[in-house]
């Protein structure tokens, strides 16, 4: 039996994956220019939402991300979990 927060965790990320196939389909593109993440989600392990934005940068869905509504701490955080490298 799973866990009611790691199946919360995971509606999470499929919700983020369906966002990106939602809005590549009524832009009729063949990937999004930028994705960009609206808020701190304390609900999910950042290394949880940083793997699901990389694969949907890996699979050609987005180009870029990008992050708004983030306090100072809460980039530097996301930017040192991916060891330096750019989000």
């Amino acid at each position: 039996m799973i866990s009611p927060a790691i199946e919360k965790r995971a509606a999470v990320m499929r919700r983020k994956f369906a966002c990106a196939k939602i809005f590549h389909g009524r832009l009729q593109t063949d990937y999004i220019d930028l994705y960009q993440v609206q808020g701190w989600d304390s609900n999910t392990p950042l290394e949880e939402t940083l793997r699901t934005l990389d694969d949907i940068v890996l699979q050609g869905k987005v180009r870029y991300i990008g992050l708004s509504n983030f306090m100072s701490w809460q980039a530097a955080t996301a930017v040192n979990q991916r060891g330096g490298q750019a989000l």
